[in-house]
């Protein structure tokens, strides 16, 4: 029996991805943005061992943003404010590293 763990890989391997967590992902960058499905590049959230949901961001680094220009909870997952929370803390680490100064959402919060 295969462990359920999800590592790097996985995202990579997009069949297994689906076997093991019932996640489709798919990289759009070189889809024509009005066949998109999702976003230009969408990154799954993993809370645990579950995909509970997809956000895509972009640095602005002229305006100073990290701006989160989409969200979506995977369907089945109620998105809490426990939840919400946990994405906030996670998305404020990530200015440093885009270097940008602050993170903007373009869009309505998860939290619903």
């Amino acid at each position: 029996m295969e462990s359920v763990s999800c590592r790097l890989g996985d995202i990579r391997d997009r069949t297994r991805l689906l076997r093991l967590f019932g996640f489709a992902y798919k990289i759009e960058i070189f889809i024509p943005a009005a066949k998109r499905k999702w976003g230009y590049c969408v990154y799954p959230l993993l809370e645990g061992q579950r995909f509970v949901g997809r956000i895509e961001v972009r640095a602005d680094r002229k305006n100073g943003q990290l701006q989160v220009l989409q969200f979506w909870p995977e369907p089945g997952v109620v998105w809490t404010h426990s939840r919400q929370v946990k994405l906030n803390a996670e998305l404020n680490r990530l200015p440093r590293l885009a270097c940008v100064q602050q993170v903007v959402w373009m869009c309505v919060q998860g939290l619903v």
